[in-house]
């Protein structure tokens, strides 16, 4: 129960990093401490947390997380959700798209090349992490 009441205290106060840490030494199940990073947004480990102990409801809930951002016209946030939760090809997608909004309206084109730029250079790191993953392998 003490690991219990400091999880939680460790929760309420934004320290993921511990909550986590007493979550899983307790005995409550391992959701819960996916549930402590979801409403943290920490989606990188939560989606560690998730995959490590089989639970596959995280990945739709970030997903539906996101497409409420995007229709919110909140779509940076977005991208910057799909950064963290390592989903570097839907975060390239995201920012493909903000270029081409951004081209249409003739604003600035230096932005929407920059744009364009950051959207490569997410598929880029992606496919680098990638070729890394599969050496080690």
């Amino acid at each position: 129960p003490l690991l219990i009441v400091l999880a939680r205290r460790f929760e309420s106060v934004g320290m993921h990093t511990e909550a986590v840490d007493c979550y899983l030494r307790s005995t409550l199940p391992p959701k819960t401490a996916v549930d402590c990073c979801v409403l943290l947004n920490k989606w990188d480990t939560a989606l560690e947390l998730a995959e490590r102990y089989d639970y596959p409801q995280v990945e739709g809930l970030l997903i539906k997380y996101a497409m409420n951002l995007v229709s919110t016209d909140k779509k940076l946030e977005a991208v910057e959700l799909f950064r963290v939760a390592n989903k570097p090809t839907e975060a390239a997608i995201l920012i493909g798209d903000i270029a081409e909004n951004v081209a249409m309206k003739n604003v600035n084109p230096a932005l929407a090349k920059k744009l364009h730029v950051l959207a490569a250079l997410e598929i880029e790191r992606h496919r680098k992490r990638t070729m890394d993953l599969a050496a080690l392998e």
